[in-house]
C-alpha cells in the first residue's frame, strides 16, 4: 500500500491507500471515460494511475521503453462486457486485461525458472505455470484450442502468437521500435508450431511446453550451476522476454514482457550480426555455457569472427534441422546479409553424424562451408 494517486478528488471520497479505495481505485459511477464499464480512464490510462510507480509496480517506464507491447495503439472494443473476446477471431491487438485480470490478479514470486544473479534463490514459480498476475485470463493451448482459463505462461502468449494459421509478427521481428526482415529457413513463423511436440514437422526445440526428448542428451553446454537439467526442465517464455531490470535479467525492476531497452522484449542481448560487444550473445548464456560454447567447438571460430548465435539457430525450435538449427537466410537490419547452399546443396544443410557430431554446407558472410564439421 501507498499514498493515495487521486489527491485531486474530495478527501471524503477516497481512502487512505489502494486497498481502502476498493472499487474507486478503477470505477467512478460518474463520468467514467468508459461508461460501459464506470472504469475511470482508456484502457492502460486506468492502469497506469497505480503502475506509475506512485503505489504499484511501475509499468507505464515499461511500456515507454525502445522495444515493448504496443498498449497504447487503438482500444480494442471487444473488452467491453458486453461483448466476449474470441482468440481465434479477434484482430491482434495487445491491452493490459488480454495478460491480466484485474479482479482475480496478486502478488506473487515472479515467473522464472530461475534468478540469473542468483541460481540458488528459490523465491519464484516453476515453469511453465502462471503466477498471481495472470490467474483469470483465456490463452490458447499447446493444441490451438481456446482454454477459459490459462494455467501456463505460454498459453497468454499463444492468445497472438500461437494462433492457427496466423502469425502476430510473421518476418518480422517482433518490435514497436523498428520493422525490418528476418527469414528462416523453415518459414515457419508461428511460435506455437515451433515449441508444440505435436508438431510432426518440428524437429528441434526449446523447452516451453515440454521438454525434447530427441534433442536433451546433446546440450553439452547447458551450465552446471543452474538449476534446470536437460532431461526434464521447462522453461517459460518471459525467462528469455522480459524486461531489463527484471528478475529474469537478474535484476529487481519490473518482471514480464512489458517492455525493454533490448528488441523483441528481450531480458538480456541478443544481436544480429556484426557482433560489436561481447555482450551480444548474453542471452544464450544465460543458461549456456560460454565458455564451453567458445572454447570446446568450432563456435569459438563464429564468436571471433563477430557472429553471433542468432545466425544459425533459431531460439524457439526448427522444423529443418536438431540442435535449433535453422538458418537465417535473409535479414536486413544491417544491410542485405544472406546464408545460401552451396554445390550439390541448393539450400544451407546440416548433416548430422551423430551426437554432438555434424557438418555444414553452406556460404555464409562470403565464406563457403563445404563439409565443416562439428566438433573440428
Amino acid at each position: 500500500m501507498g499514498t493515495d494517486p487521486w489527491a485531486e478528488r474530495k478527501p471524503a471520497w477516497v481512502g487512505q491507500n489502494v486497498r481502502e479505495n476498493a472499487c474507486m481505485n478503477c470505477h467512478t459511477p460518474h463520468n467514467a471515460a468508459t461508461p460501459v464499464r464506470l472504469i475511470k480512464d482508456q484502457e492502460e490510462q486506468t492502469c497506469y494511475l497505480c503502475h506509475d510507480g506512485t503505489v504499484a509496480q511501475d509499468i507505464l517506464s515499461e511500456e515507454l521503453k525502445f522495444s515493448h507491447h504496443p498498449v497504447e495503439m487503438t482500444p480494442n472494443l471487444d473488452h467491453d462486457s458486453v461483448r466476449a473476446e474470441n482468440p481465434l477471431t479477434m484482430s491482434f491487438h495487445v491491452e493490459c486485461e488480454d495478460c491480466h485480470n484485474p479482479h482475480g490478479s496478486y502478488s506473487s514470486p515472479p515467473m522464472i525458472s530461475f534468478n540469473p544473479a542468483n541460481p540458488a534463490d528459490t523465491n519464484h514459480t516453476t515453469a511453465p505455470f502462471v503466477n498471481g498476475s495472470m490467474v483469470g485470463v483465456t490463452g490458447i493451448d499447446s493444441g490451438g484450442a481456446v482454454k477459459p482459463e490459462v494455467d501456463y505462461e505460454y498459453e497468454v502468449c499463444f492468445k497472438c502468437h500461437g494462433v492457427p494459421g496466423k502469425s502476430a509478427c510473421d518476418n518480422q521481428r517482433c518490435s514497436t521500435a523498428t520493422g525490418y526482415s528476418m527469414t528462416r529457413q523453415d518459414g515457419v513463423y508461428n511460435l506455437r508450431d515451433k515449441v508444440d511436440p505435436g508438431n510432426p514437422a518440428l524437429v528441434s526445440y526449446h523447452p516451453i511446453t515440454a521438454n525434447d526428448p530427441f534433442n536433451n542428451g546433446e546440450v553439452p553446454s547447458l551450465r552446471t550451476d543452474i538449476p534446470l537439467d536437460t532431461s526434464s526442465s521447462l522453461i517459460y517464455c518471459s525467462d528469455c522476454h522480459s524486461s531489463n531490470v527484471s528478475p529474469a535479467a537478474g535484476g529487481v525492476g519490473t518482471a514480464g514482457s512489458h517492455g525493454s531497452t533490448f528488441e523483441g522484449i528481450l531480458a538480456l542481448p541478443y544481436d544480429f550480426d556484426p557482433q560489436t560487444a561481447t555482450s551480444a550473445n548474453n542471452l544464450c548464456y544465460k543458461c549456456h555455457n560460454a565458455a564451453s560454447l567458445e572454447v570446446s567447438f568450432i563456435h569459438s571460430k563464429h564468436v571471433g569472427a563477430n557472429t553471433t548465435c542468432i545466425n544459425c539457430h533459431d531460439p524457439h525450435g526448427s522444423a529443418k534441422f536438431p540442435h535449433l538449427l535453422n538458418f537465417l537466410t535473409f535479414a536486413n537490419v544491417t544491410g542485405p546479409m544472406e546464408i545460401t547452399g552451396t554445390g550439390a546443396f541448393t539450400e544451407p544443410t546440416w548433416v548430422d553424424n551423430g551426437q554432438y557430431s555434424g557438418a555444414c554446407y553452406l556460404v555464409c558472410h562470403g565464406k563457403t562451408h563445404d563439409g565443416w564439421s562439428y566438433p573440428p
